[in-house]
């Protein structure tokens, strides 16, 4: 199901259309995908059903909707002990930050056979165009550039988490602090120069 890239005809439910989600949306339509939005701001979705041709259900039953993929792009905390059993989705991939309630419903989305792209990978884009907003100079295309190394990074953390049998976010958390501490000994490598740290 998810070894392809044409999005035409999967079915993404997207929670939240705000700036984020909107784009999203919008993105999701030009490719040809079915929607179905919620929002607490009705003007929104109405907007979403008119230019978008998206389904509208309310925000408090948006998780449980049969699709593909369920895109939180709103509040964090979305998946948690009462909605884990009632999603009905093959993956869970958004902009919302703290998805999760608890570290161990990662587990719990596993053992339920949902694929879960840990929020911090997929949204970091906002952070890469922020950096280079702040490096001088912006440019939309370099940021944009450097925005599309999170589909590598995704896919590494997702072929760890097959080959371990590790959820994703523990995984993606380890490959963090990996490349954290890669960081602190270049650092230390600038500083004192010989030193094996």
């Amino acid at each position: 199901m998810f070894h392809v890239r044409d999005l035409r005809g999967r079915h993404v439910a997207i929670q939240g259309i705000g700036k984020v989600g909107w784009l999203l949306a919008a993105m999701l339509h030009e490719e040809g995908a079915r929607l179905t939005v919620a929002d607490v701001n009705r003007d929104a979705t109405a907007r979403a059903a008119t230019e978008l041709g998206a389904e509208v259900v309310d925000a408090a039953k948006i998780h449980a909707t049969s699709c593909d993929i369920l895109a939180p792009c709103a509040l964090g905390a979305v998946i948690n002990d009462t909605t884990l059993p009632e999603l009905s989705c093959g993956a869970i991939c958004g902009s919302a930050n703290n998805q999760l309630e608890r570290p161990d419903h990662d587990r719990g989305l596993a053992e339920a056979g949902i694929l879960y792209a840990p929020d911090f990978v997929v949204n970091a884009g906002g952070i890469i165009n922020i950096a280079d907003e702040l490096a001088g100079g912006y440019s939309q295309a370099r940021a944009m550039a450097t925005t599309d190394g999170i589909k590598g990074r995704l896919a590494a953390v997702l072929r760890r988490a097959a080959e371990s049998g590790e959820p994703p976010a523990q995984v993606a958390e380890r490959m963090a602090a990996e490349r954290m501490a890669d960081v602190g000994r270049l650092r230390l490598l600038r500083v004192h120069p010989g030193r094996i740290a």
